[in-house]
């Protein structure tokens, strides 16, 4: 898959402005789970944080989307449309875990569906959050990740990881202390969470053909 480099210091600023945009999703996507939710998706936020960051959000908004002023109410939208990917991303994360963790043979057609949820909420949170374009790639190419038939089970169990070490990073507990490093890397967990579901999808959905037949 290729190494990134990290985000500059100032991408690395306005991905934090971005943080701050995500410190509701955590709980919204626990309180929907039904039974004991597979390890790694954690509860990091207390309600008094949501109070405390609503005008934070609305600001941070502004950076985020790319533009100077928005209004109150796009903003509102904006920050409401990063916090349902967020969240939804988790949730697609447990169902994956789940039918990994069920013994059953793969449901291909399953996967591609949910993978190719991942990968348009990640490719969304990803037009907010990232601003520079990896080394070796040009402006709108990007890298592509074939899976081999038999790298499958080993594919999903990687996303499974990619998406708890983005979900769970430092920077979505302390949205409001800058930490380059740690932003640099949520920067290539999302970069590999869109690169591995692309390809686990396109895999999957000739599998499925196969496994239909």
């Amino acid at each position: 898959m290729g190494t990134h480099r990290g985000s500059s210091p100032i991408v690395a600023v306005g991905f934090m402005a971005a943080v701050c945009v995500f410190t509701l999703a955590i709980n919204s996507a626990q309180a929907q789970q039904t039974g004991p939710p597979p390890p790694g998706n954690r509860d990091p936020f207390a309600e008094v944080r949501e109070r405390q960051q609503r005008e934070a959000q609305l600001r941070s908004a502004e950076i985020v989307g790319g533009v100077k002023k928005l209004d109150r109410r796009s903003a509102e939208a904006a920050a409401e449309q990063m916090r349902d990917d967020f969240k939804n991303i988790q949730l697609l994360r447990n169902k994956i875990a789940r039918h990994l963790l069920s013994d059953k043979p793969l449901d291909y057609k399953f996967i591609a569906t949910e993978t190719g949820e991942i990968n348009k909420r990640a490719n969304r949170l990803k037009l907010h959050l990232l601003r520079e374009v990896p080394e070796g790639e040009k402006p709108g190419q990007a890298k592509q990740v074939e899976i081999a038939d038999a790298q499958m089970k080993d594919a999903l169990v990687t996303i499974v990881k990619r998406i708890d070490s983005f979900t769970e990073n430092p920077i979505f507990k302390v949205p409001d202390v800058v930490d380059v490093q740690q932003s640099a890397k949520a920067n290539r967990d999302l970069r590999h969470i869109i690169l591995l579901s692309d390809g686990i999808r396109k895999t999957a959905e000739r599998l499925s053909k196969v496994q239909k037949n």
